[in-house]
């Protein structure tokens, strides 16, 4: 299992409405607005929270569930470093307990709010100019974003551990050629706004690994991602 697996699980979830009562939490039926969803269903039996999350905001408990789903009570514990019968539910303790982080990443969380964290989502994808994220308890359902990298709605982000469970790709380190014609520069920083180390030739290669979904992380810098391609 990868990162785009993880991300394909909270991609399947868009769409999926919060119900008006306590019943058909798994159907398309009982659609509503009082925070009843399969996602404290999914959860309620294990010791991941202090209690049962029904009728409350659940946007860290989307979160949760879905870690939960492909993971089970155990890894999850591990991955998002929460304490058994914890407060993750709160998104000021998920944020306190996952490694924070400047520079998002596909995969990692993402919090919203002024002064202290009151919302957050997954990060399904990172260019050069916003991040994109899926997150719950939105418009009373599952929903996609985007956002200005600079926004003032961030909060910061959050790194699960994935390193317990997953062969990471941003660990995997690949042999690349260039495919730009007229050369490739390679940047100080993930940005065009980095000034250029270098210019690789066409068809020359090099190593390196993914840093996001638009840069590639090499010795001496990064490359956009666009102009390269794996070495078969």
């Amino acid at each position: 299992m990868n990162i785009k697996d993880i991300t394909k699980q909270f991609l399947n979830q868009v769409g999926y409405h919060e119900k008006a009562s306590n019943k058909d939490l798994y159907t398309n039926k009982n659609n509503g607005n009082k925070n009843y969803t399969k996602y404290a269903d999914i959860v309620k039996k294990t010791d991941l929270l202090n209690g049962d999350k029904q009728g409350i905001a659940w946007c860290a408990v989307f979160i949760i569930a879905n870690f939960y789903t492909l993971f089970g009570e155990e890894k999850t514990h591990k991955i998002l470093n929460i304490p058994k019968n914890s407060a993750a539910a709160g998104c000021p303790f998920l944020y306190q307990y996952v490694k924070n982080v400047y520079s998002p990443k596909e995969g990692d969380l993402i919090f919203f709010g002024s002064g202290k964290p009151s919302h957050v989502g997954y990060v399904y994808k990172v260019d050069d100019n916003k991040v994109y994220t899926i997150e719950g308890n939105t418009d009373n359902q599952v929903k996609k974003h985007s956002y200005n990298l600079g926004s003032n709605k961030i909060f910061g982000y959050g790194r699960p551990d994935y390193a317990i469970i997953v062969n990471d790709i941003y660990n995997e380190i690949n042999k690349y050629k260039v495919k730009a014609i007229s050369g490739l520069r390679v940047r100080k920083g993930p940005n065009t706004t980095y000034d250029t180390v270098r210019v690789l030739k066409f068809g020359s290669t090099v190593k390196g690994k993914i840093y996001n979904a638009a840069w590639i992380e090499i010795e001496d810098g990064y490359c956009y991602s666009k102009w390269l391609e794996i070495e078969k």
